[in-house]
Parts: structure tokens; C-alpha cells; sequence
């Protein structure tokens, strides 16, 4: 698929969270069951949505961690 803006993913086990930067969409997807993201858990499975983008909001903020 095609990407017009930039997107934050994280995988967790079996899941998989897409989020868009600025926009209030988000992608959750099963790839054990659903390996080519054509069905959209977002709406179904919020508390693993919630989940997911506070490991998302954890490693972003690591990721500004300088080493030095």
C-alpha cells in the first residue's frame, strides 16, 4: 500500500498498530490470522489499542535518548 504521510508501527506478539502522526487514526491488525492487514481491529479491540500506543509513546520517547 501506498504511504502519503509518515506512520509510527509497533508489533506486539501478534499485533500489529499503525498510527499516523497529527491524525486521529489508527490501524490494529492480527497478523498471525491476518497477514496482509485487510481487516482493521481498531474499532473492535480498544484496550489493545490503548495498549499498544502507550508502548508506541515508550519507545518513541527511548528512541530520543541521545547515547552520549
Amino acid at each position: 500500500r501506498s504511504v502519503k504521510r509518515s506512520q509510527h508501527t509497533v508489533i506486539v506478539g501478534r499485533y500489529k498498530l499503525i498510527s499516523t502522526p497529527g491524525s486521529k487514526r489508527v490501524e490494529l491488525y492480527d497478523i498471525y490470522k491476518d497477514p496482509n492487514e485487510r481487516r482493521n481491529l481498531a474499532g473492535k479491540e480498544r484496550k489493545i489499542v490503548d495498549r499498544m500506543r502507550t508502548r508506541l509513546r515508550e519507545m518513541r520517547a527511548i528512541d530520543k535518548i541521545h547515547p552520549f
